[in-house]
């Protein structure tokens, strides 16, 4: 995305996600001014957390984030989202692999016998009619 990103992060720790998240932000603003010569704050606000307690909810976010650079690849006739270069989504699709991308945990949900195939569908499925998919205080809207 130009102006966020998204991560869907299994806490396995006690260890504090605020703390993993100050270190992850810090080293990448200075990696960033440091290669563009830049200075100070590199994002707007603090990080948002929202712990995740149903399954309906955690696939409905996974969904949600797969779908996010919707708008951006719009705008090049013929790209799909499998094709965004800054996705997990392709390790989903069993189109790559990434030691830093666990799909198992999501792709349990779906059939045994084609996973990879059925979170596609779930994904890019599109309908008509608008839906409004209220997930706690996440609303989605649906195409």
């Amino acid at each position: 995305m130009l102006n966020h990103f998204h991560f869907l992060l299994r806490q396995d720790t006690d260890a504090s996600l605020t703390f993993f998240m100050l270190k992850l932000g810090t080293s990448y603003a200075k990696y960033f001014n440091i290669k563009y010569g830049e200075v100070g704050s590199l994002f707007q606000d603090r990080f948002k957390a929202k712990l995740i307690e149903k399954d309906e909810y955690l696939l409905q976010l996974s969904r949600y984030i797969h779908r996010n650079p919707k708008d951006i690849l719009l705008q090049t006739p013929g790209v799909e989202l499998a094709d965004y270069r800054w996705s997990s989504y392709p390790c989903y699709l069993n189109k790559e692999k990434n030691d830093l991308v666990d799909t198992s945990f999501i792709l349990n949900y779906f059939s045994k016998n084609d996973p990879h195939g059925d979170y596609k569908k779930f994904v890019e499925y599109d309908s008509k009619v608008v839906e409004l998919l209220d997930i706690g205080d996440l609303i989605l809207e649906g195409d």
